[in-house]
């Protein structure tokens, strides 16, 4: 793997750690100093934020205390200035708060890693552009009715918004603004906007005060608001709810939230588990699923108090789902450890998706102490892929990509992108961390085919439209006929790194060329 990458011309600072004491009789010289701060300022042109010293408290990788006097947090990765020599180094914040600095870590190295991948080569016909950074890193992005206004949710519950029109960014809203509890860290991972402005945010908290840990589920939602507005929209809490929290890192969440041509509210409700296993982690509990995780809900925006309905079972981790113009529901699913293919289904009201019995369309499940399904209970299998891409291919078709690329985030392209694009999808693969074989890190074409398998199956192609992505996560199809590309973090197909994982990544706009 090359974990070099050049971040900036004439950049001249060296960096050499002997010990992993901080305590040293010798300041740096001025000139030390100056290139000291000539990296803390590069940082910051990487994406970086100013942390006042004021805010964390610094330790050694002993816990011994140290006083900074420049912080500077890319992501989860921190550079801190020592006040008594100068020196920077490279650090990782384990809880809020609170930064460990790493003596044996080049800065510099830390910094190289942080640089932006070179933009993916666009297909054909297209231009791509980064807009901005966001300033956490990006879960969900989507827009106003018009295409103007962009927004991007941060993990921890930021919004950006983007003004296409000015190239402007801010702040929009950040999760201190909206949540009743700030003392638990939140997950935040839904995003809409319905036909009356109103907007949804998914928060997800663990509360580690009771055994087991519990996850508490909140919708929140706003009043109409004014696209282009700077006033903070005011949200309160529209559903509440809650269901034991997952073990061995498997608990996904609810993870998408999206208004239906019906008008009803789809909420994406991920598994607890990897494939609905026992814990041996004390105070998670035992048991498997529950009843309102691994499904797909449904709820009505007219309820003040909506009843949670479940639309359909059987669902994975549904992360990304959209409507086509014959009003079908399509939607990804990450696929277990395991290898079974990830899936794209189409989702129907009542019907189940196989997990945890059944993955892809597989005839055995992987997983010996999942048993047998209940007597009665039938399956709708994924969606055929006949290639050329993402694994599938006209001789062997897959059901429906390549095994740990990760599908997330889905859009239908509709008449405003073209005759060309009419009716495909846009999905995006987030990359595998499981396996050997490099997979997805990708933005894929899928076409909807109109004639069935044998076995009645809905079939389609899969070509690999842009590639190069640094871990993507969402897309949105715009009314202008633009699409835009989430990526996650900064790590590219080959570039591994803590640092470029944990920094935040870019909005990409795809536009035809004039």
């Amino acid at each position: 793997m090359n974990r070099v990458w050049s971040i900036a011309t004439g950049l001249l600072f060296s960096l050499v750690v002997a010990t992993a004491s901080f305590s040293q009789e010798t300041t740096a010289t001025a000139e030390q100093r100056a290139a000291s701060t000539k990296l803390l300022e590069a940082t910051l042109e990487l994406g970086g934020e100013e942390v006042s010293v004021d805010d964390v408290e610094v330790q050694a990788w002993t816990r011994t205390p140290i006083q900074a006097s420049r912080i500077v947090r890319v992501g989860g990765q921190y550079l801190v200035q020592i006040e008594e020599t100068g020196q920077v180094f490279g650090g990782r914040s384990e809880e809020p708060g609170r930064v460990r600095v790493n003596p044996w870590r080049s800065a510099e190295s830390v910094v190289a890693e942080l640089a932006l991948p070179p933009l993916p080569q666009a297909p054909g016909g297209f231009e791509v552009r980064s807009l901005m950074l966001s300033t956490q890193q990006g879960i969900r992005v989507t827009g106003d009715p018009t295409g103007r206004w962009l927004y991007v949710l941060g993990i921890y519950g930021t919004v950006d918004r983007y003004d296409t029109q000015t190239g402007e960014k801010i702040v929009w809203l950040e999760a201190a603004d909206y949540l009743r509890d700030t003392s638990t860290l939140a997950i935040v991972q839904g995003l809409c906007f319905d036909d009356e402005r109103r907007m949804y945010l998914c928060v997800n908290q663990a509360d580690h005060t009771l055994n087991p840990v519990i996850n508490r589920v909140t919708i929140y939602r706003s009043a109409p608001v004014e696209h282009g507005d700077d006033t903070k929209p005011a949200l309160e809490p529209w559903l509440e709810t809650q269901y034991v929290w997952g073990g061995h890192h498997y608990n996904h969440g609810v993870a998408n939230i999206a208004q239906g041509p019906d008008g009803m509210m789809y909420v994406g409700s991920g598994s607890r588990t990897d494939a609905n296993e026992d814990f041996d982690e004390p105070n998670i509990a035992d048991g498997g699923e529950v009843e309102i995780t691994a499904c797909m809900w449904r709820l009505d925006p007219d309820e003040e108090q909506p009843t949670l309905n479940l639309h359909a079972r059987g669902l994975r981790n549904a992360y990304g789902f959209d409507w086509d113009a014959q009003g079908r529901l399509w939607a990804t699913e990450n696929g277990p450890n395991l290898n079974p293919p990830g899936e794209l289904n189409v989702v129907e009201a009542g019907k189940h998706y196989g997990f945890p019995y059944r993955f892809s369309d597989w005839p055995r499940n992987p997983y010996p102490h999942v048993g047998d399904p209940p007597a009665g209970l039938t399956f709708e299998l994924p969606v055929i892929n006949v290639g050329p891409d993402a694994g599938g291919g006209a001789e062997k078709p897959l059901s429906t990509f390549d095994a740990h690329s990760s599908p997330n985030g889905l859009a239908y392209l509709d008449e405003a992108f073209g005759p060309e694009l009419d009716g495909a999808l846009a999905v995006v693969r987030f990359g595998n961390q499981l396996g050997r074989r490099t997979v997805g890190y990708d933005l894929l074409l899928v076409r909807p085919l109109d004639e069935l398998a044998d076995d009645g199956r809905r079939q389609v192609t899969v070509t690999r439209w842009m590639d190069g992505l640094a871990r993507p996560l969402d897309v949105y199809a715009a009314p202008t006929g633009r699409l835009y590309i989430l990526e996650h973090a900064r790590e590219v197909a080959g570039r591994g790194s803590r640092a470029a994982a944990s920094a935040t990544g870019r909005l990409l706009e795809l536009r035809p060329l004039p």
